[in-house]
């Protein structure tokens, strides 16, 4: 498990914005909590690394065969060469969530990095 440093001027999330019954791609918020209900392919993508996040990705249905969630980057962060988990710089992490109950919580150390949880 990887070690991360906390950065400098984090703030703590003292709430969580708890989206639920999502069936549509979706831009996350620092503090999202987002549940899926999805009939097809969703894209989460990150908000910007700086806010430390965390957002959760939990699916409450199951999908169909061959779908999941993918997690991608800002698209500003991803210019700037932001990684998930140490992978290269803009990468895309495809998260397979199939089963009721599936999650995900990704974290930033604020700079250069989202963490997998």
């Amino acid at each position: 498990m990887p070690d991360f440093p906390q950065y400098q001027n984090a703030s703590l999330v003292e709430y969580a914005n708890y989206r639920t019954k999502l069936d549509a791609d979706t831009a996350a918020q620092s503090g999202d909590v987002l549940v899926f209900t999805p009939s097809a392919n969703r894209v989460v993508t990150l908000p910007p690394v700086e806010s430390g996040g965390p957002v959760l990705v939990r699916l409450a249905g199951t999908f169909g065969a061959g779908y999941g969630v993918k997690v991608v980057l800002n698209a500003v962060d991803a210019t700037a060469g932001v990684k998930i988990d140490g992978g290269a710089a803009g990468l895309v992490t495809s998260v397979t969530l199939v089963n009721a109950g599936d999650s995900i919580v990704v974290a930033s150390d604020g700079s250069t990095t989202w963490w997998t949880i």
